[in-house]
């Protein structure tokens, strides 16, 4: 067994034996999960935005029952 299938065969049984292999694989996994998040999140935000907290009355309509009350 020479030297290259030997260090073919530790590759094959643990891809991430080096450090930085493992640092970028997490790092590129905390993105991917940040940018789902951001995209699930914004998708039910407007899924949820159905309208059932909306004011009816407008600024001008406020300001002119808080003059008519003074």
């Amino acid at each position: 067994m020479n030297m290259s299938s030997s260090s073919a065969l530790i590759q094959q049984i643990y891809p991430f034996h080096d450090g930085w292999n493992v640092a970028c694989f997490v790092i590129l996994l905390l993105f991917i999960l940040t940018i789902l998040s951001l995209a699930t999140l914004a998708f039910l935000y407007e899924l949820l935005d159905c309208g059932c907290f909306t004011k009816t009355k407008t600024v001008h309509d406020l300001r002119r029952q808080r003059d008519e009350v003074v």
